[in-house]
């Protein structure tokens, strides 16, 4: 049985922060922590009409991020793996990551991941006055992910 501050979802589970709190919009599941203006949103998704496997779709993904100048970090996340990217925007466009701010400058934290054929969209925004300030507590409910139930991939 998960306990409180462990929550659930179709794909897995991840453990909140102290703080944080999680609502469910649609395929959505969004982690806030009483600020207004932070976000982590977690979303998953089927690759059945993309002749794509999660692991080719977390490259595919990944390889936008290089050419605009963006780092690309690879990371381990409980159990999904995948690429980590981080940038500013500082007109507060996020490319449909997290809401539009109308002109905000924006901090974003992206991870493109997977595990047993389960594909990860995270993103991570904040105002980018306050960059960094959640990075532990994001990194360790990132680091809680577990699937739920594994799938071994084809050799």
């Amino acid at each position: 049985m998960p306990s409180p501050a462990e929550i659930v979802a179709s794909w897995g589970s991840i453990r909140l922060a102290p703080g944080w709190r999680a609502e469910e919009r649609g395929d959505q599941l969004a982690l806030l922590n009483g600020d207004p203006g932070a976000l982590l949103l977690v979303v998953t998704f089927s690759l059945a009409r993309t002749n794509l496997s999660a692991r080719a779709w977390v490259r595919m993904a990944a390889n936008v991020h290089p050419p605009k100048g963006r780092p690309l970090v690879p990371v381990s996340c409980g159990d999904f793996g995948g690429y980590r990217t981080e940038f500013a925007s500082p007109d507060g466009f996020t490319a449909g990551w997290a809401p539009e701010t109308g002109g905000d400058g924006r901090w974003l934290r992206g991870w493109l991941l997977e595990c047993n054929g389960v594909p990860l969209s995270v993103a991570y925004t904040c105002p980018l006055a306050v960059a960094g300030r959640d990075d532990e507590q994001v990194s360790a409910m990132l680091d809680s992910l577990r699937i739920r139930r594994p799938v071994e991939f084809p050799a």
